[in-house]
């Protein structure tokens, strides 16, 4: 198969956002101001600084209100947001400004703070657990993945290092000269490999999907000059769909859900949001293939896509977000048994201007009515939740989920990073805790049967570079005892 060069996903708007999803994300010369609805709260002030406040923090996303943040964390973002503003031409007057910033400050809260802490259940004899380390340091990792055609756990590091689980220890594989961020298999027995190019912001054309060799770590570029890709999946279509996060550290931003036709050797470019983050191909109907993907940068949404008769894609959003969500993995499951797959996501995105615990934050679950129409029904507060996994861990019939935080409340809640939720039924379920601290700054997770006996393990992957504030003493022992993998076997049918 020939190289396919891949050119700048660009969008026909100028964002200005940052990384992450606050509210200074894409605040940029829209096509048309998107509906702002009614303010959904009581503000302090005249109409028209409400009506400012829409116009500056709501034309080209969910307009954010000022309870969404607190008053410590507001005029750092305003700073920012008018910095990034004045790149792409959209000025608001020094008068008009300080209407805005008095708005924001006089109705947000003094102060946003943690849950109190209070007292989770470990699991019970569920899982046993088991810690991985790598020689003297725990490593940065930036992928694990369970790759079923090799029947092996794949770790990956920002160094550019591959490593396999072996039997209680890390083997290293290759260095294969970027940043591994997604791996699994195409067409039988081949391997793709993603690689993100770059973890800082940058529009740098240096990701790429390459055909690896487990057997020799040989490998070829399929795909090249991406901007940091960072999840790719495959349909029964033969398409790859490669989820670029991209960057706005320019005033154009980049970015979006690319397709790769690997019978015809062909790209096209399905949709031009920024921020792709992750897609999961699904059924809609007997013989029709779906595709649901998550955006961030901003826009956050969950959005179907079809494809017609005529190879045409269609798509529409099924779930939008408030910007300061900080929305970053979903997961597919039928949580209440009737045949109809409904969403689990998390909101949690933390590493921004507002480093504060977020009331929003957490795993919720919406529903699914059978039409792709989704209903919340369930949702916990999890400070800095970031990934999902939903599976039937107990066998009892019904699916189960675990969700890792990524920037959980380490000096209060440091159980928070691990969390198991048994389900009860009817939009219920019991969480327990994995860990009453984690053993290592647990930022991925993988769930898969890895030692074959039927039912579902968790394997969890460390990076000390990226999460939480931490306490000095967990720190110390964090540098003490470098772990980077947590491996939890389900003990179900030992």
């Amino acid at each position: 198969m020939n190289k396919i060069p891949y050119h700048h996903l660009k969008t026909n708007r100028a964002s200005v956002a940052i990384l992450v999803m606050m509210c200074i994300v894409i605040l940029s010369r829209c096509e048309s101001p998107q509906d702002a609805g009614d303010v959904p709260h009581t503000y302090i002030g005249e109409s028209a600084d409400i009506a400012l406040s829409q116009r500056a923090c709501g034309s080209c996303h969910q307009y954010v209100g000022p309870e969404m943040l607190d008053r410590v964390s507001w005029p750092r973002v305003l700073s920012v947001m008018r910095d990034k503003m004045g790149k792409v031409g959209m000025t608001l007057t020094t008068e008009e400004w300080a209407r805005l910033r008095n708005f924001y400050t006089q109705n947000a809260e003094p102060v946003f703070y943690s849950v109190p802490a209070q007292s989770i259940p470990p699991i019970q004899c569920l899982f046993e657990r088991e810690m991985v380390t790598h020689v003297e340091v725990s490593l940065a990792c930036t992928m694990i993945e369970y790759v079923s055609s090799i029947d092996r756990i794949i770790v990956g590091t920002s160094a550019g290092r591959l490593y396999e689980l072996g039997s209680a220890a890390l083997i290293e594989i290759c260095d294969i000269q970027n940043i591994p961020i997604d791996i699994d298999t195409i067409s039988g027995d081949s391997l793709y490999l993603l690689t993100m190019g770059s973890l800082r912001p940058s529009n740098a054309p240096t990701g790429q999907l390459l055909r690896w060799s487990y057997d020799d770590c040989d490998a070829s570029v399929i795909v090249d000059s991406l901007i940091r890709p960072i999840h790719f999946s495959v349909t029964d279509m033969d398409q790859v769909l490669i989820s670029s996060f991209g960057s706005t550290v320019d005033t154009v931003a980049t970015g979006g859900l690319l397709s790769i036709d690997m019978l015809a050797s062909d790209e096209s470019v399905i949709d031009e949001l920024p921020g792709a983050m992750q897609t999961e191909p699904i059924e809609i109907a007997v013989g029709e293939q779906g595709v649901i993907g998550l955006f961030s940068q901003g826009n956050e949404m969950l959005k179907l896509y079809t494809w017609d008769d005529e190879n045409i894609v269609q798509s529409r959003v099924l779930l939008s977000f408030s910007p300061v969500y900080g929305t970053n993995s979903f997961d597919l499951a039928d949580v209440n048994g009737d045949g109809h797959l409904d969403i689990l996501v998390t909101h949690g995105d933390n590493d921004d201007y507002s480093k504060i615990y977020k009331p929003y934050h957490g795993i919720r679950i919406y529903q699914n009515d059978g039409q792709f129409n989704f209903t919340e029904v369930h949702h916990t507060r999890i400070n800095g939740a970031s990934k999902v996994k939903a599976a039937d861990f107990d066998l009892d019939g019904d699916m189960d989920f675990i969700c890792l935080a990524m920037y959980p409340d380490l000096f209060n809640r440091a159980w928070e990073s691990l969390l198991y939720f048994e389900n009860l039924g009817d939009a219920n379920f019991r969480m327990s805790r994995m860990t009453e601290e984690p053993q290592a700054n647990w930022i991925l997770m993988e769930v898969a049967d890895i030692d074959s006996d039927g039912d579902m393990d968790i394997v969890t992957a460390a990076n000390p570079n990226i999460g939480s504030a931490k306490p000095a003493t967990l720190q110390q022992k964090w540098s003490e005892s470098p772990v980077s993998l947590g491996v939890f076997t389900n003990t179900t049918l030992h």
